[in-house]
């Protein structure tokens, strides 16, 4: 005999409990925002009901003279981002898996998680306050008797401090799964590789 749907929600009610969690955060944080894309197609108020307006804005940024300007920009720091950056990650994982002590290496990973945990917003403001005109790098090249240069607006360093700045955040993070990979590899297959004549590169 078929149960109903309620039935078998109540003869595994543990189950589905221990499920709820998942769902409150896929629908929070997942679906709740795709919903609120909507807002692209309306003039946001916060006082009254949002007024449609159409592909208004689509018609603005595509209109612009500096659309052109934006995609360069969007896809180079994007490449940047996800291809120049990319082996630095399973570099830093295999510069992990060659450090001996144990300790050491746990620390340097603590160390390299960190900026992972911090908001966009505090990292902002950290190189805002090494890279801004009144920054602590501008002080350094003012007792040289150098002129201070805004680094963070200034158009041929912002993509390299893009880089850097993600770099630095996601280098710990993202060399998580390198490291697993690396550490799950046979030790028979180095071994067999020593046999063979092969050295450490």
């Amino acid at each position: 005999m078929k149960r109903s749907l309620g039935q078998r929600i109540s003869s595994e009610k543990t189950l589905y409990l221990m499920l709820l969690p998942t769902i409150a955060y896929f629908v929070v944080f997942k679906v709740i925002p795709i919903w609120n894309m909507r807002l692209a197609f309306y003039k946001f108020s916060a006082r009254s009901s949002w007024e449609f307006v159409g592909l208004k804005y689509f018609k603005m940024i595509f209109g612009t003279s500096s659309f052109l300007n934006i995609l360069k920009n969007t896809l180079i720091i994007s490449f940047m981002k996800y291809v120049l950056l990319f082996p630095f990650f399973a570099i830093f994982a295999i510069m992990l898996n060659e450090i001996v002590s144990n300790r050491f290496r746990k620390t340097i990973q603590v160390i390299s998680y960190l900026p992972h945990f911090l908001s966009w917003v505090v990292i902002a403001g950290i190189w805002i306050s090494m890279l801004g005109t009144e920054g602590g790098l501008n002080q350094l090249r003012g007792l040289f008797g150098a002129k201070a240069v805004d680094f963070m607006t200034d158009r041929s360093s912002i993509r390299w401090i893009l880089f850097f700045c993600e770099g630095w955040r996601s280098l710990g993070w993202d060399s998580i799964v390198y490291f697993t990979a690396i550490l799950s590899i046979n030790q028979s297959l180095y071994e067999a590789v020593s046999i063979d004549g092969g050295g450490r590169w």
